[in-house]
C-alpha cells in the first residue's frame, strides 16, 4: 500500500496590529462617557462602554494557531475541507508568504493560506500536481 502524500503545518490565526494607540482607548471612553452622562445621554454611554470593551478584548485575545493539511483529497483548514475538484487554480501572494486559492464558484472568498518560507517550494510542488499556477 502505497503512502499518501500529506503536507500539515500551523500558523498564528491573528494577525496582532500595533498596540500604542490602545493605551489611550480607556481614558478617551472614560472621558466620552462622562460626558454623555452628563448630558444624560445613556444610551450613548452604554453604546461606547460596549465599544471599547470590544475592542479592547478583540486587540488582546491570545493567537490561536490554524492548522493547514495539504492531501490527495484537497485542502483542510482547521475542520473545513475543500476538495481539489473545487478549486480552480492557486498562485502566491507577492506581499505576504501566503497563498490564495480561487474556488470555482465566483461567490466564494480565496482561499488565504500563510506559510513560512522553508515550506515553499514544497507545497508549490505538491500543489502543481493538483492545480494550476496563476501569476
Amino acid at each position: 500500500m502505497e503512502k499518501e502524500e500529506k503536507i500539515e503545518w500551523e500558523m498564528a490565526g491573528f494577525r496582532s496590529y500595533p498596540k500604542e494607540w490602545l493605551i489611550w482607548l480607556i481614558p478617551l471612553a472614560l472621558i466620552i462617557i462622562a460626558f454623555l452622562i452628563f448630558t444624560k445621554n445613556f444610551l450613548g454611554a452604554i453604546v461606547i462602554a460596549l465599544g471599547a470593551i470590544i475592542l479592547y478584548f478583540y486587540y488582546f485575545k491570545s493567537q490561536e494557531n490554524i492548522k493547514f493539511i495539504l492531501d490527495s483529497k484537497g485542502i483542510t483548514i482547521e475542520k473545513t475541507f475543500n476538495s481539489f475538484s473545487s478549486l480552480d487554480y492557486f498562485r502566491f501572494s507577492e506581499t505576504q508568504n501566503e497563498i490564495l486559492i480561487k474556488h470555482k464558484k465566483f461567490y466564494l472568498p480565496y482561499l488565504h493560506l500563510p506559510f513560512k518560507d522553508k515550506n515553499k517550494e514544497k507545497i508549490k510542488n505538491f500543489l502543481l500536481k493538483h492545480l494550476e499556477e496563476k501569476e
